[in-house]
């Protein structure tokens, strides 16, 4: 089976049919059961790392609040926290921020501040195994609760301000495998602020801090690699600082979690999900995380679900937020009705409509390569006439309209003998799981009948993980 890439032949009616239901499915959140934990359940800094499938948590304090410089992995297929012990590490430290640079497959770390009120400006990477410090002659002073993340599109991390001695810092700087870059300020100077990185817009979002007045903010800007742009969207989540915020590949969100609302006033614990347009509160139907600022949150992409880690008392705590509709739901493909011409030309599924993957479905006995296919949402009603309809009416005597045909000449590869093959990419998108397409192939077919047209069978795809 192939992984879903849209051909550059796709016609936009094939992304209107498709993309049109990649949004973002109701989610919650659940505590998982963990038989270890880390030390630090807060001010410390988590990742997921793409290459390893797992989480990868550093630093924090320990219960009696001293900076540790612990390494620790969650794999989120088993709920297990593993210390990995690293031949060199960086100092201990909390507020220090991290990413991962999906293009050379490391964590980077930056600032913090450690166990005697020392700002440490190193920059140290992580390569799965072990801890190495980097050389960087030009660097961002020593700083806490800036905000960090990775622009996958441009291949930079981007670091925002900050707070050390007495300073609070509006400056933005880049880092990749040639060193830092300090670029143009941003949009005022802050401290706990957070921001995440929307790869469907390939911009960076930034929400909320709190400036020296002390002024708490909530506002969302967002940084396209050059300029910083307020973000205008009629519903903004409260004033907060000290919040965790994260991107949702598969749902196409980004997600803030609790902090601590305006001027100082108690924790915030709704969700927040922004879709580049607005900003919406996320159903609270269930149990929530207890502790909600400093806390440490990322996107596991294996299991599809954000990751938080948050301390309660003593007891450090691991919650994950998912989709509903994750889990395994197998994708089947099924034929329905019958086709025309003669010989009867059929539609035949070989690969299943698995999320991320191509699904795709054999055409026989076509009279030309001239051919196409029409998808619909719908098998049994076609706007304002039920299905199937027999289109005798339209010079077909004999073949049926099978689908609702919301997408409509999407091309066939012809292929010798008069068969052809069709392929559909499915978007890696869990909200979509369950989706039932319909699919009909037509032919030209001169003298077959008025219209010269004959059609398939159908085809019934229910979208599904596996």
């Amino acid at each position: 089976m192939k992984e879903a890439q849209l051909p550059h032949t796709c016609l936009a009616s094939l992304a209107a049919i498709l993309f049109a239901t990649v949004s973002a499915g109701q989610a919650s959140w659940f505590r998982v059961a963990t038989p270890t934990q880390p030390t630090a359940g807060l001010s410390a800094a988590m990742v997921f790392d793409e290459l390893g499938g797992k989480c990868i948590l550093f630093g924090g304090p320990d219960n009696a609040g001293n900076a540790t410089n612990e390494t620790w992995s969650y794999q989120g297929t088993t709920g297990q926290w593993t210390p990995l012990i690293t031949s060199t590490s960086p100092s201990p430290r909390i507020w220090h921020r991290m990413c991962y640079d999906s293009h050379r497959d490391i964590i980077v770390l930056f600032g913090g501040v450690g166990p005697n009120s020392n700002y440490p400006n190193d920059t140290w990477e992580f390569d799965g195994t072990n801890w190495n410090l980097q050389s960087t002659p030009i660097s961002p002073s020593g700083r806490h609760l800036a905000a960090m993340c990775f622009d996958s599109h441009r291949g930079v991390v981007v670091l925002y301000g900050g707070y050390a001695n007495g300073l609070y810092s509006n400056e933005t700087w880049e880092y990749s495998s040639q060193g830092w870059l300090q670029k143009s300020p941003g949009p005022g100077p802050r401290q706990g602020h957070c921001m995440a990185f929307d790869s469907i817009r390939n911009t960076v979002v930034m929400f909320g801090g709190h400036d020296p007045s002390p002024t708490w903010l909530s506002d969302t800007w967002e940084y396209d690699g050059t300029n910083w742009f307020p973000a205008s969207s009629g519903n903004q989540p409260p004033a907060r600082a000290y919040h965790s915020m994260t991107y949702d590949e598969a749902r196409g969100v980004t997600i803030v979690h609790g902090g601590v609302a305006g001027n100082g006033g108690p924790q915030a614990d709704v969700s927040w999900e922004y879709d580049g347009v607005n900003w919406n509160t996320a159903p609270n139907d269930g149990a929530q995380p207890s502790i909600t600022s400093q806390t440490s949150m990322t996107y596991d992409s294996t299991m599809q679900q954000v990751v938080m880690v948050t301390r309660h008392n003593s007891d450090v705590e691991t919650w994950v937020y998912k989709d509903n509709n994750s889990g395994l739901h197998p994708s089947s493909s099924s034929v329905y009705g019958a086709g025309c011409g003669s010989p009867m030309m059929t539609m035949s599924p070989v690969d299943p409509p698995k999320i991320g993957f191509t699904a795709s479905a054999d055409i026989i006995n076509m009279p030309t390569q001239v051919a196409g296919v029409a998808i619909g949402w719908s098998n049994t009603f076609s706007f304002p006439i039920p299905l199937p309809f027999e289109l005798s009416s339209l010079g077909m005597p004999g073949c049926l309209l099978l689908q609702s045909s919301e997408a409509f000449g999407l091309p066939v590869q012809t292929q010798i003998n008069g068969q052809g093959l069709f392929e559909l990419p499915i978007p890696f998108a869990p909200s979509i799981i369950g989706t039932h397409l319909y699919a009909q192939a037509y032919s030209l077919s001169p003298g077959s009948n008025l219209l010269g047209v004959i059609a398939s069978n159908g085809i019934d795809w229910e979208i599904g993980d596996v």
